[in-house]
């Protein structure tokens, strides 16, 4: 019983030391973004912008996608994606971290105003490809909700990757 307790305090040391350090690599990803082809720094962003034409009864949609990257031994690597999609009346804005390596996703944020105007916050963190913890301001959410935003961001990598590799 006390092997028991002692791993789910090391468990949740270990969970508290994970978020404390996604986060700092958030402060200082954001900072880069901040200071992006500003003084003296390069402007390594890569923007997708996509509009849907009124068809029919549909909405108008507009998504820019920003994918914002580092050179890691000469290779560009995504560290931070950011998304603006808005669909009708509905504003969504995401945020993708990823750790050095260009592939390992380490935390989501996603800010939704509804049509009654709550706004809606959603923060997923990740270590090694699984879910370690969410905060969410509404408990309304599908069951795989998270992985749906992380297979998004793997779109993201993959048209990164396109971009980047493709022949000029």
């Amino acid at each position: 019983m006390i092997s028991f307790f002692a791993t789910q305090i090391t468990q949740a040391q270990t969970k508290e030391a994970q978020i404390a350090k996604i986060r700092k690599t958030y402060t200082d990803a954001k900072k880069e973004v901040d200071n992006n082809g500003k003084n003296g720094h390069k402007n390594n962003v890569l923007q997708f912008l996509n509009y849907d034409q009124e068809r029919d009864e549909t909405p108008v949609s507009m998504e820019d996608i920003q994918i914002y990257y580092a050179y890691d031994q000469s290779e560009p690597k995504p560290y931070f994606i950011t998304q603006k999609y808005k669909y009708g009346d509905i504003d969504i804005y995401r945020e993708w971290l990823f750790d050095s390596s260009g592939h390992s996703l380490l935390f989501i944020y996603e800010h939704k105003e509804q049509n009654d105007g709550k706004p809606i916050d959603i923060r997923y963190y990740w270590n090694d490809g699984n879910l370690i913890e969410k905060v969410s301001t509404t408990q309304n959410l599908e069951p795989d909700y998270h992985f749906i935003l992380y297979r998004i961001s793997q779109q993201f990598v993959r048209m990164f990757e396109t971009h980047m590799n493709r022949d000029l």
